[in-house]
């Protein structure tokens, strides 16, 4: 059972990468390291398949998912509405925290304290042989159904997934400006313009920051915060910045919380190190 819910785990973020990309892109988390929890997780189901070093094998399924309950409960503690542990499906993250826990628990409990068993050549050969095709297979759909990056600034694909890199819009006309809902006028003027996600916890905690440097400079309207979807179930808190939304006809995926800033329509810098607010207070930011 449990090597089947981590086979379920992995062939879901596998075969549609997209809300798993998603997800990695707001706790910026690598890429690389999303593919190796995919790995890990077929892996470790083929271990307890084979039945081989069973005690060893179980030990590790339990720190795993005591891992992955930690995961799910702060999504939880959050207010996301889904653990991003399926992929495309919905879960609720306080739902699969709880399994987590359970799965740990039953895990812990079925090791023994004997030392783990010999393999034979035999054996190791099946063993690495049945990974390697499992594995190579899984690599090669989530390398083929990753999203592609949108190379166009005009963004003309609507409906489908499209990669935001804001860095390389320095000195071209802010690309997002007819996607923001309700529209807002950034083809003149000076801007400081805030991507968030509802469910970052940087960019929860660099909103209050943006809101404030709206308040103190007494040029509100300068400063926009623009929502990526999907979106959370309230607006954020704010009393003097500009909220809006990133419209929801495409997928977006961009790293966020990422700081604009936009002259007369025209990208003038892009910076994940939110330079306008930590510059102002004078502190640095991780």
């Amino acid at each position: 059972m449990i090597a089947a819910l981590l086979l379920v785990s992995a062939v879901l973020k596998t075969y549609d990468p997209t809300d798993t990309a998603t997800l990695a892109s707001a706790y910026r988390i690598p890429i690389w390291l999303t593919a190796a929890v995919i790995q890990g997780e077929i892996f470790v189901a083929i271990l307890l398949l084979s039945g081989l070093w069973q005690s060893a094998v179980l030990r590790a399924v339990a720190v795993m998912f005591v891992a992955f309950a930690v995961f799910s409960s702060y999504r939880a503690w959050l207010g996301a509405e889904s653990c991003g542990c399926f992929g495309p499906v919905q879960v609720n993250p306080a739902f699969t925290a709880a399994l987590d826990v359970v799965v740990a628990v039953v895990a812990a409990m079925a090791s023994s304290p004997s030392l783990p068993g010999s393999i034979s050549p035999r054996q190791a050969k099946g063993l690495a042989g049945t990974y390697a095709v499992v594995g190579i297979v899984a690599a090669v759909l989530f390398v083929v159904r990753s999203p592609v990056t949108e190379t166009s600034l005009l963004l003309e694909n609507q409906g489908g997934l499209v990669i935001l890199e804001p860095e390389t819009w320095v000195g071209k006309e802010f690309p997002l400006a007819s996607f923001v809902e309700p529209p807002v006028d950034t083809l003149s003027g000076s801007w400081v313009i805030l991507l968030f996600h509802h469910d970052c916890p940087d960019c929860q905690a660099a909103i209050p920051k943006y809101d404030a440097l709206a308040s103190s400079s007494g040029e509100a309207k300068h400063i926009l915060l623009i929502e990526v979807p999907p979106y959370g179930s309230q607006p954020p808190p704010v009393r003097a910045a500009i909220v809006a939304r990133l419209s929801d006809a495409n997928e977006w995926f961009v790293q966020a919380p990422v700081e604009l800033t936009v002259d007369d329509g025209k990208v003038t810098g892009a910076s994940l190190d939110l330079c306008a607010v930590y510059r102002s207070t004078g502190s640095s930011h991780d």
